[in-house]
């Protein structure tokens, strides 16, 4: 299929990142402590990550020490720090093979990274989210505003639009719902807006949004289908870049995906 010259009409929206917010406060915060030793990956001690992470000093320490005692994080008593464990470090390493795809189409992830030297997205579907599993970095790209793991609301994302057309109308309706149920009013998404963003990718292949992840940035993105799983497949730049180059990137991204959905 060959990507039109038009580019399709944009939703533009700034993203704001509510996902703690809907999680359970103790949860949350377990979570962001850990993304927190990831990000920084050396020692952290306690008034460190209270300062980082804005929590109560009392809260803090007894997450902490509960971690520690369950071997999940080590005390240095001396140091007054703490950091993982190769249990917590071993805890996941069995699920990279259940949610990437095979070698064949990692490999034509990369070879797409090559052509447009910009940053290639695999993600798929979580609840009502976006997940990104997996991020290639372009020559033309500098450090990507996320990493693999982080979720975005399906209803705000080129990459969610993509996920979602492989949904009937009743289940993106209850996701459009859902979502609009934890997002404060002004935020909520309008249905018919994400229905036709939805239905414009079906039809041309591809969807592209805007500044819905980090101002001034976009992604052009298609829906993937391969061994039986659903992902999406995302070309991202800096919107001038995105607008000046859309329709080769969009040509070469729907190439990928049509040669890799056929293996």
């Amino acid at each position: 299929m060959a990507a039109s010259s038009t580019m399709i009409p944009v939703i533009t929206r700034t993203e704001h990142d509510r996902m703690a917010g809907s999680a359970t406060p103790a949860v949350a915060r377990i979570f962001e402590i850990l993304e927190l030793f990831e990000s920084e990956q050396r020692p952290l001690s306690l008034r460190e990550i209270v300062e980082w992470l804005g929590y109560p000093m009392s809260t803090t320490s007894a997450i902490l020490k509960s971690m520690a005692a369950l071997g999940y994080l080590r005390h240095d008593r001396s140091a007054r720090t703490y950091i993982p464990t190769m249990r917590l470090a071993h805890l996941g390493t069995w699920s990279a093979a259940h949610d990437l795809p095979s070698e064949t189409c990692m490999s034509a992830l990369r070879q797409l990274c090559a052509e447009t030297g910009e940053l290639i997205y695999l993600a798929h579907r979580n609840d009502i989210y976006m997940q990104y599993l997996h991020i290639n970095v372009g020559e033309k790209y500098g450090s990507p505003p996320q990493r693999p793991g982080a979720t975005r609301f399906l209803v705000h994302t080129a990459l969610g639009w993509s996920l979602m057309t492989f949904l009937d109308r009743r289940a993106v309706n209850s996701i459009i719902r859902r979502t609009n149920a934890i997002l404060p009013p002004p935020d909520n998404c309008d249905p018919g807006t994400v229905l036709r963003a939805i239905e414009r990718c079906r039809e041309e292949g591809y969807a592209v949004s805007e500044n819905t992840i980090r101002l001034g940035h976009g992604v052009i993105a298609a829906p993937l289908a391969f061994a039986h799983q659903h992902y999406a497949v995302g070309v991202a730049a800096p919107v001038e870049r995105l607008r000046q180059h859309g329709p080769e990137y969009a040509s070469k991204l729907l190439a990928m995906v049509s040669d890799v959905s056929t293996l």
